[in-house]
């Protein structure tokens, strides 16, 4: 037997051997991808994890391991089936799609209609924002008048005080100079009686 392979449903003692020169038989090594492929039957090759899970056949048939020996016409129905299933997934899709689309632009136009309102609260707060500072700004302006009214008054009283001093400064000095105008006056009269 140039091949044989021990198929067992416990996997303790899965097997498969080739027969090399010398009449011994040597164990077939899965590739790098994990298949073990039939030098005496082409096309037979499988991967021993989806023999240990016993994998469907309408599973098989669409992987391309299993193309060479899975019957062409379940091949076909399998495929064609899958095509149906893909294409009404796809159709499922795209209405999911349309309706996730449909809900997002209804929440953007929610969002655009808060914005909206929010900005028009905002313009208003900034008007009525603008409307108290120029308030404030008259009044401020008002008491800035008022302090510059009450500043020239002060100047004013002051400049009248000091003009006040001035005079009676120069009332003083003309009675200073009175009292020693008459003093002299009096000592030279004394002067003259003695």
């Amino acid at each position: 037997v140039k091949e044989y392979f021990i198929l067992d449903p416990g996997g303790e003692h899965m097997r498969f051997y080739r027969l090399i020169a010398g009449g011994r038989y040597d164990e077939i090594q899965p590739d790098a991808e994990g298949v073990i492929g039939s030098d005496v039957l082409p096309g037979l090759q499988f991967r021993m994890k989806e023999l240990e899970r016993q994998t469907d056949m309408a599973v098989l048939a669409l992987n391309d391991v299993y193309s060479g020996f899975v019957i062409p016409g379940y091949q076909s129905a399998v495929k064609r089936a899958a095509v149906e299933a893909t294409a009404r997934q796809t159709a499922e899709q795209r209405t999911e799609e349309e309706a996730q689309r449909a809900d997002s632009e209804a929440q953007r136009a929610d969002s655009e209609a808060t914005a909206r309102q929010a900005a028009e609260q905002r313009a208003e707060k900034e008007a009525a924002d603008r409307r108290a500072a120029e308030q404030r700004t008259k009044e401020e302006a008002q008491r800035a008048s008022a302090e510059a009214q009450r500043a020239e008054a002060e100047i004013a009283a002051r400049q009248a005080a000091e003009q006040r001093i001035e005079k009676e400064a120069a009332a003083r000095r003309k009675a200073e100079k009175r009292l020693r105008e008459m003093e002299a006056e009096l000592a030279r009269l004394r002067r003259q009686s003695s």
